[in-house]
């Protein structure tokens, strides 16, 4: 009995302490349930990607767009394409970081990071940290193991694990003051706050720290103690982070959950109970909670809170349910600090919200074909299936409830291939099943689903592609074939009327695709292959339009048709609209659209028609412009490129698009708002393979020396999550011609073998809509001129080519002068040469008349002879003498030889008419030795009277002499001579002349021509001809 009542005792005690305990904890602002969010897709990066480790402590974006990760073990540098882990310069006084605990940014850019031993300071030169000594008075901190750093006012605020809050000048790298707290003794929880609200007071706190509050100008620490017992107070003494939002409020969150604090008065109010790690506010209002429980989002104009959790079966979900860090970057991207790696969401440039089914998660999409979808009174959706049935979406909470098909339950959906849903003014669901078993109308409020079959005893009739109620009440049920078009009795649940083959005369008009009406009580309805047709609903007159009538219908494959703005619209291998006036249709976009599979269509309040296609994602075509504005892919967050005939347009003016993979929801409207493009700068500079500048956004010119006109240049955007989706140009003004397309996978540009000048580096990216950068982004590039191509070289050059050019033609003057002067002595030698002997034979000759006695023969030879001389001493002072004179000359000479060697020969001159005697010049003492020759020689033993013709002919550019005797030929001449041992009589005439010949063809630059040669008749020599070119010499 005792024992029993000993139990009893217990149990109410237990009953006590447990309604005790309920009394105790705080109430809170929040009370809903959180909604759960499955269908956020988050991108991972762990340090199977490159991250130094997966524990991350904290995130940054610098200026130039790029992410900074701090993490258990290293500094990770994240440009969008790769991470670089940044290390400390070697020193011998400190080790190397390990454990890198905060980061900060000045106003300049400067990144700072907090460490376990110390600060430090990244130098993009080097792409190294350096140290930084933090000394104050006769201390130093520079070895502190540092929780967490804020920039503020060109103030680095440091606080350290001992409980040291030491305010550092970036600009003097002095620290003026200290201030002490109480520092954590668990190190090893790595979460901290060091906060600046908006009105410039300072935050701060730390595992086991109650909140505290700094007044600067007081230098005074205030704390804000916690308590377990009253709820004015916070429960625990800890802090992680501080927040003052938009409307003022400062929430500070910690281990035991989120509050709010009203700085007055100095009380706490608790908003949600989750231990929350980080805060941060989203430029749309909504602010995000990084908790042990995953990410929430509070939107406070909704009222509720979404989460995003891990799921083991969705790859897309959270890494991990510890967020440490939040961050948005400048493209409003989120990003996740986990205890698994780095996340990242991108809400993508476009809000097409996009719902997949995943696998293991009931509250999402129940399949992942959508093939229909329709709108109840109340917003929410419900959604059909080609293989899944159909599901009720709440789009408030987001919130999926399915509906499948169970062979033993008669009130569930009558199939679960569903090919249209149809809401009717009564709020019943018409659904069309694609199964040959008829259609369900369901009734939301009972739960109640009614199967209604045409044809009972088959399953070829009743497969259904769509519903539409007429403006008058009217039911009308598009069969995909049966009877085609029937008018349904909601009363009766019967068939009343057909609109197929009896009516129409093709059988292939029952193969409805698609029905629509307009606001002229006509119904229409698309056929497969047969054209479209109309009926109206009052005088059930109809008509019939095929691709091969007169009325312009481009094709009778109808995949679409839509009512919009009291206009018509049909999509087929284009896009059509109808002409009530002309009753015919006329095609827009023929060239852009037929490129693609349309499947269906909707139009939003500019005009533009949305259109999904089988493969290519959506168009954008603006049939004013007949421009294709924008396609969408996957890329873009749609739910893949493949589309099928799903679509509505909500009553919110919000699209639906359905698709194999899930669907898109939309507000076309806020999709052209986010035409953006994210801001661009330059990354790492190489030249040749070795980096010359890590950061190179804040260069304004990068000089090369000549050799080093081989470089590549990175180029980046602040979209990190999303670098891929942008289109990425460069023109090297002053190389390129164009505009040249760079790979968004690589993202670099290399040039090489640039010639030395100064260029322009112009870059710009533009994004799936085809907007371009506004004004590109410039970096000028000079390469050096080499020295052989500046001026100083030329002009060096120029003196040096001037002296050796001026010693050349000095050296060459005196040469040409010597050697003129030689060939005019040697001229004059030959002349010399030829004179002497002639004075011997003329000698001879007298004396032989004197000798004989002939003493008239010898005055007659003297005075000839005289007259001879006189001419030959003129003529030998001069170079050239007239061809008139020459003749005389040589005629005295023939005659006085004829008076030696009487009745030995005769001569003959035959001198060319074209040459004026008394105008001609031609060289001296040049002849007369050839005639000479000819008489000594030619006429030895010559039984009858030589002939001896002297001939000057005018040619191009010299004047031919000739000298042609009947002799006894040069061979019998040299046989005499040899016989007779007469080399005394051998005259050297012939090679002066030959020498004089050569001479004179070089200085008068003429053909040097100079031959001897036997004259043959019928095979018998008959004579010899001197042949000789002579120049042509200009009076002075």
């Amino acid at each position: 009995m005792a024992s029993k009542s000993n139990i009893i005792l217990v149990f109410f005690l237990t009953v006590a302490w447990i309604n005790a305990g309920m009394a105790q904890r705080r109430p809170l602002l929040f009370t809903k349930p959180f909604v759960e969010d499955n269908q956020m897709e988050f991108k991972h990066y762990t340090s199977d990607d490159g991250l130094s480790n997966d524990r991350i402590t904290d995130l940054l974006q610098d200026k130039n767009g790029c992410i900074w990760i701090a993490t258990l073990n290293g500094l990770n540098k994240f440009d969008g394409l790769s991470f670089s882990i940044i290390k400390a310069e070697s020193s011998t006084s400190s080790r190397q970081p390990a454990i890198f605990t905060s980061l900060a940014q000045t106003d300049e850019g400067e990144v700072y990071t907090g460490t376990e031993n110390g600060l430090y300071k990244y130098n993009a030169s080097s792409n190294l940290l350096q140290k930084i000594s933090l000394l104050y008075d006769t201390s130093t901190y520079s070895d502190e193991s540092i929780r967490d750093i804020l920039f503020h006012r060109d103030t680095l605020w440091i606080s350290t694990e001992h409980g040291l809050l030491i305010p550092y000048n970036v600009n003097t790298s002095s620290i003026d003051t200290c201030y002490h707290f109480y520092g954590t003794y668990q190190p090893y929880y790595h979460y901290h706050a060091l906060y600046m609200d908006r009105d410039n007071n300072f935050w701060f706190g730390d595992r086991n720290s109650d909140p505290l509050y700094l007044n600067s100008s007081r230098k005074k620490i205030t704390r804000y103690l916690s308590s377990r017992t009253n709820f004015a107070k916070k429960r625990e003494s800890d802090v992680s982070g501080f927040l003052h939002d938009s409307k003022g409020r400062l929430w500070v969150s910690a281990l035991d959950g989120v509050f709010f604090l009203n700085k007055e008065s100095g009380v706490f109010k608790k908003f949600i109970r989750p231990s929350t790690w980080c805060m941060a506010q989203r430029v749309d209002g909504t602010i995000w909670f990084g908790t042990g429980m995953g990410l929430l989002q509070y939107d406070e104009d909704k009222n509720e809170i979404y989460r995003y959790s891990f799921q083991k079966d969705n790859f897309s979900s959270i890494s991990s349910n510890n967020i440490y860090q939040i961050l948005f970057d400048n493209a409003d991207n989120i990003w996740l600090a986990t205890d698994k790696g780095l996340d990242v969401y991108s809400s993508s440039r476009y809000p097409f919200h996009k719902f997949v089914h995943l696998a293991g998660i009931d509250n999402s999409p129940g399949g992942n074909s959508v093939s229909a979808v329709t709108e109840s009174k109340n917003g929410n959706l419900w959604i059909g299936y080609d293989r899944s049935g159909m599901d009720y979406f709440d789009k408030e909470n987001e919130q999926f409830t399915h509906f499948r098909h169970h062979s033993d339950d008669d009130n569930s959906i009558g199939g679960d291939k569903v090919a249209d849903l149809y809401m009717d003014s009564g709020e019943r669901l018409w659904v069309g099943l694609w199964q040959g078993i008829g259609f369900n109308i369901f009734n939301p409020k009972k739960g109640h689903f009614r199967l209604i079959t045409f044809d009972k005893t088959s399953f070829n009739s009743d497969w259904y592609n769509d519903f539409m109620e007429a403006d008058n009440g009217k039911m009308y049920v598009g069969f995909w074939g049966a009877k085609g078009l029937a008018e349904f009795d909601r009363r009766s649940l019967s068939f009343e009327k057909f609109f197929g083959a009896n009516i129409f005369p093709k059988w292939c008009c029952r193969l409805i695709t698609r029905l629509e009406k307009d606001n002229r009580q006509n119904i229409w309805f698309g056929t497969t292959n047969c054209g479209v047709y109309r009926v109206n609903t009052i005088t059930y007159k109809t008509a019939a339009y095929a691709a091969n009538d007169s009325s312009g219908l481009a094709s009778d494959e109808i995949n679409d048709i839509l009512f919009s703005n009291g206009e018509l619209w049909l999509l087929s291998s284009t896009l059509q609209k109808y002409s009530v006036e002309k009753n015919s249709f006329r095609s827009y976009g023929e060239k852009i659209l037929s490129n693609y599979n349309l499947k269906a269509m909707l139009r939003d309040d500019d005009g533009n028609f949305w259109i999904s296609t089988g493969s290519k994602g959506i168009l954008v075509y603006n049939t004013d412009a007949d421009s294709l504005i924008a396609r969408y892919t996957r890329k873009d967050g749609l739910q893949s490129n493949k589309f099928n005939d799903a679509r509505l347009k909500l009553s919110t003016g919000e699209f639906f698009f359905g698709g194999q993979n899930g669907f898109n929801l939309f507000d076309p409207a806020t999709i052209k708002s986010k035409n953006t493009i994210p801001t661009i700068h330059f990354g790492k500079f190489w030249v040749a393979d070795s980096v010359r500048y890590y950061q190179s956004a804040g260069l304004k010119r990068i000089i090369l020396k000549p050799d080093e006109n081989v470089f590549t240049i990175e180029l980046l955007n602040n979209d990190m999550a999303n670098p891929e989706n942008y289109r990425y140009e460069t023109m090297l003004r002053g190389y390129d011609k164009t505009w040249v397309t760079v790979s968004p996978k690589t993202r670099t540009i290399r040039y090489t073998g640039v010639p030395y000048g100064n260029y322009e580096l112009l870059y710009r990216i533009a994004n799936g809509r085809g907007l371009t950068t506004r004004i590109p982004v410039s970096l000028a590039i000079s390469v050096d001129t080499p020295f052989y191509r500046t001026w100083l070289f030329y002009t060096i050059v120029f003196l040096v080519i001037v002296a050796i050019v001026g010693a050349f033609f000095k050296i060459r003057y005196d040469e040409l002068k010597t050697k003129q002067h030689n060939l005019n002595l040697r001229e004059q030698l030959f002349r010399l040469q030829v004179n002497p002997h002639f004075l011997f034979n003329a000698l001879i000759a007298i004396q032989n008349y004197i000798l004989n006695h002939k003493a008239k023969e010898a005055g007659m030879y003297l005075s000839n002879f005289a007259r001879f001389f006189r001419i030959m001493l003129e003529s030998s002072q001069s170079e050239a003498i007239l061809l008139e004179t020459e003749v005389e000359m040589l005629t005295l000479y023939l005659g006085l030889q004829q008076i030696r060697y009487p009745e030995r020969f005769i001569y003959q001159f035959e001198i060319d008419e074209n040459l004026p005697e008394d105008l001609t010049l031609i060289p001296a003492m040049m002849v007369q030795p050839i005639l000479e020759n000819a008489i000594e020689h030619a006429f030895i033993d010559k039984l009858k009277e030589g002939i001896l013709t002297i001939r000057f002919k005018l040619e191009k550019k010299c004047i031919r002499f000739e000298a042609e005797d009947n002799g006894i030929g040069m061979k019998a001449s040299k046989k005499i001579k040899k016989t007779a041992q007469s080399k005394n009589h051998q005259s050297s005439a012939i090679s002066i002349i030959k020498e004089r010949v050569a001479v004179l063809s070089k200085k008068y630059h003429y053909p040097e021509k100079f031959e001897i040669k036997e004259v043959a008749v019928a095979g018998e020599v008959s004579g010899t001809m001197v042949i000789m070119n002579l120049p042509i010499i200009k009076q002075k």
